[in-house]
């Protein structure tokens, strides 16, 4: 199959800035809701909550449950990817960039016990075109040590769509 595109961003790849009235650092943001997996009011969902950060960046936080473990005690792998997907999309949302994952790519560097927080730090690396490239890390904890990092390829979209669901 094609590869859908690299993870880094191009030469001409742009930093958005952010908008006159973007939220301080420490506001919360309001997720998507509804029945968004990742931070909607779903019993079964990851129930992800969002702090703008310093930049075009988001700190987000969840806890690891056990709902979500794969093997006893600790969380599925497929858990903290879904965390990643909704993570590195976030930043969009300081600059009003609507955009659909084309590309995720997570590296796991230790385990995630159930009960744990977990600190999910985002950002948007770069623009061009319609492509919105973005990475993050979780932590363990706001200043834990780290479990995994990521990086992703959004494609932006019409915001109507996503509104619409098409």
């Amino acid at each position: 199959p094609p590869v859908i595109g690299s993870l880094v961003p191009p030469a001409d790849a742009v930093q958005p800035d952010l908008p006159p009235d973007a939220p301080p650092p420490g506001t919360q943001l309001a997720g998507h809701g509804g029945q968004c997996f990742g931070c909607g009011p779903r019993a079964d969902g990851l129930g992800i909550r969002f702090y703008a950060d310093t930049g075009v960046a988001v700190r987000s936080v969840f806890v690891a449950s056990d709902r979500h473990q794969g093997a006893p005690g600790f969380l599925h792998g497929g858990a903290i990817m879904s965390a990643f997907d909704e993570c590195l999309g976030a930043p969009g949302m300081l600059v009003r960039l609507a955009a659909l994952t084309a590309r995720l790519e997570v590296d796991f560097r230790a385990p995630v016990p159930v009960g744990t927080t977990v600190w999910v730090t985002s950002r948007i690396t770069g623009v061009s075109g319609r492509k919105v490239y973005a990475s993050g890390e979780a932590r363990l904890g706001p200043d834990g040590p780290t479990a995994a990092v990521a990086t992703g390829l959004y494609v932006r979209i019409d915001p109507a769509r996503i509104a619409q669901g098409t």
